[in-house]
């Protein structure tokens, strides 16, 4: 049988988890990492390769003219009766993990981390939950996330985007192979170069893929379980420049960018 004491801990934590709560909504704690202290740390790295392992973290990702992996991050969070934040950076051999941990009656907890790598380094992001945003890379490029959208910009060689649940957004690309999917969410993919193979999957959203405007004719496979579909680039099923697109429930679009 609960206490008399046992039952006023109880009426006090969540006093306390509440009053947490609603200074969390004024201040934004708890959303996307801002108002924490920046951290920053290099990390000697040597290699072709690397994997960015993220959890409870919005990421940033892009190549730059450096030595060595950069990694600044902003941590946040509110934890009743429990520990945390507790957030732990590590490179082993050529993976790059970056993570965030709380627990208690309550809590609430998270970063943004950007990682800055050398250039000519093909890259991996692997997310549990948070957004991942990736631009400017020449090398391949695949992000996959758990919870939580991924994008690319502005990158010129082999992309791979896959999110559970999240949108899916390409800008900007002059690569000539673009794979995109998402389970729950919908996928736009621009762009600003003829592909020569892109592929698109969506169980539940639609998809739009923005072709450069011209003359290029592409074979095009658009397949729709419960939408439509409406395909505007010239169309040839001999051409060497495929658009391979299907959805479960989502209209397809397929058009030249104005």
């Amino acid at each position: 049988m609960t206490t008399a004491r046992a039952r006023r801990r109880i009426r006090a934590a969540l006093a306390v988890c509440g009053a947490v709560a609603v200074a969390a909504t004024v201040s934004g704690c708890g959303d996307d990492g801002d108002g924490g202290p920046v951290q920053k740390h290099t990390f000697a790295f040597s290699g072709t390769k690397l994997t960015i392992k993220a959890g409870d973290s919005g990421v940033r990702v892009a190549p730059g003219d450096v030595k060595g992996v950069h990694v600044e991050r902003q941590v946040h969070g509110w934890v009743v009766l429990g520990h945390g934040p507790d957030a732990t950076w590590r490179l082993d051999g050529h993976t790059l993990t970056l993570d965030v941990k709380c627990s208690g009656f309550a809590a609430d907890c998270g970063a943004r981390q950007s990682v800055l790598v050398p250039r000519g380094v093909a890259v991996t992001v692997e997310s549990t939950n948070g957004k991942v945003e990736a631009s400017g890379f020449a090398t391949p490029l695949s992000v996959r996330t758990d919870n939580g959208s991924a994008e690319a910009r502005d990158s010129s060689g082999p992309v791979t985007l896959r999110s559970r649940n999240g949108s899916v957004a390409a800008y900007g690309i002059t690569g000539k192979k673009v794979t995109a999917s998402s389970d729950n969410g919908r996928i736009h993919l621009g762009f600003s170069a003829v592909p020569d193979r892109v592929d698109v999957t969506s169980r539940n959203g639609g998809i739009r893929v923005d072709l450069p405007a011209g003359h290029t004719a592409y074979a095009v496979d658009a397949t729709v379980r419960n939408g439509s579909t409406d395909i505007g680039v010239p169309r040839d099923g001999y051409s060497t420049h495929t658009v391979e697109a299907h959805a479960d429930n989502g209209g397809i679009s397929v058009h030249a960018a104005n």
